[in-house]
């Protein structure tokens, strides 16, 4: 069994030491490493349980769990390729080479 309680606790008593406080509804636990399987006791935040999620999504970047540090980029690309295509669509009367040249560069 890992714990990592003492670590957030220190975390959690400094913020309250400047006046700051985290937000327990919005915390959540991404696990990362070769022991992501393994058991772990929970972790507590403001006397609320954590929850372990398989990602999480921190300004704007989409952070995956698994054996090796993640990065997702999908819905960044999703998200870029609904506004080509929305811009394009907008566009389609017009002279399309021009269009997608432009939306492009």
């Amino acid at each position: 069994m890992c714990s990592r309680q003492g670590m957030v606790d220190v975390c959690a008593s400094f913020t309250l030491d400047m006046d700051m406080k985290f937000n327990s509804k919005k915390s959540v636990v991404v696990r990362v490493g070769p022991r992501l399987k393994e058991p772990c006791e929970p972790i507590m935040l403001c006397n609320k349980q954590l929850s372990f999620v398989s990602g999480v999504k921190y300004m704007g970047v989409c952070l995956v769990a698994g054996l090796k540090f993640k990065v997702s980029l999908h819905e960044m690309k999703r998200k870029s390729f609904r506004s080509f295509n929305s811009v394009y669509h907008k566009c389609s009367r017009a002279n399309p080479e021009t269009v997608v040249l432009q939306l492009v560069s």
